[in-house]
């Protein structure tokens, strides 16, 4: 049996229910359970919709309601909310489970996780992908107490060994530098999970978490993770991951992912399949008339804009 956390709060359910969806066609011979965290802004009915969205034989769907209280003393991230927060928890949730996939729910699985999940960590209690991380913000690991960022990973697939997490009572130590450092952590889930596992983490090629910046941020992606591997994590992944800005996710106006016409194939087969594509405004159609190459720091500038009138309006 494969375990996999999903975590959404309402804004993403219907993204969520992809995840899980894919997840579930994309089963290979093992049975599949997917556990989804939510919080009370969920819904009965949306909570119905996800677990049933996925059901068939061999994959099972598992509802797990967060209290707020559970994750009330962790910092408050506007951009994010207390959903980040959610695989923390993992652990004691799932108390019976001795292995667990997490995965956020921007990811969309095109392959089964098989040789993931049976992976030897070799004492490591998670494995994970090397973050690629833009030149401006490397010097950030001597702040978190890393030796540098290269030894920094992405939170949105994680392969969790729970025994050794418990044991070792790693999310107690991911909550301690949470709330110690929460105003200077830049990614607060991700910061106190790298600072927590620091020594504790196996890396896994990047087909398990293809993220945007692999496509996007090429010549860095091949400096952290090889030219080889982020190569083959292109042309077969294994776990997509929309990591990045909003222009980033295959749901929104601007998408120039080349699997979002697949993703929102997928969508459509979702109780969620009337949710239009995100920010089709003025602006991002007269920005989708520009040439591609261009768009990206288009888009850009349209977001530092809307902050500079969100901050003038406080």
């Amino acid at each position: 049996m494969i375990h996999v956390a999903l975590a959404t709060d309402r804004a993403y359910v219907p993204y969520c229910g992809v995840a899980a969806l894919s997840l579930a066609e994309a089963r290979g011979d093992s049975p599949l359970t997917i556990h989804l965290l939510h919080g009370d802004d969920v819904g009965q009915n949306e909570v119905g919709a996800l677990t049933s969205v996925a059901s068939r034989p061999g994959v099972d769907v598992v509802a797990h309601r967060i209290d707020a209280a559970a994750v009330a003393e962790l910092p408050s991230v506007d951009r994010f909310g207390p959903v980040i927060w959610f695989r923390l928890l993992v652990p004691e949730l799932l108390s019976d489970c001795g292995r667990v996939v997490y995965l956020d729910a921007d990811t969309f699985a095109v392959a089964p996780l098989e040789d993931l999940w049976s992976a030897d960590l070799g004492g490591a209690a998670v494995a994970a992908v090397r973050n690629v991380v833009h030149p401006e913000h490397r010097h950030r690991g001597s702040a978190l107490g890393l030796p540098s960022m290269s030894a920094y990973f992405n939170s949105g697939v994680l392969l969790f060994d729970l025994e050794r997490v418990r044991s070792a009572g790693l999310m107690a130590q991911a909550r301690d530098v949470a709330c110690r450092q929460g105003d200077r952590l830049l990614w607060p889930d991700q910061d106190a999970l790298n600072v927590a596992f620091a020594g504790r983490w196996l890396p896994v090629h990047p087909r398990w978490n293809c993220m945007n910046s692999l496509r996007v941020w090429r010549p860095w992606a091949e400096e952290t993770l090889g030219a080889d591997a982020v190569a083959e994590a292109l042309a077969d992944p294994a776990v997509v991951h929309f990591e990045g800005p909003a222009l980033s996710k295959p749901w929104h106006y601007l998408s120039d992912h080349p699997l979002r016409e697949r993703y929102r194939s997928v969508l459509d087969r979702t109780p969620w399949a009337d949710t239009p594509l995100a920010d089709r405004t003025v602006a991002t159609r007269f920005i989708g008339r520009l040439p591609e190459r261009r768009q990206r720091d288009a888009f850009g500038q349209l977001l530092r804009m809307r902050a500079l009138r969100a901050k003038r309006r406080r």
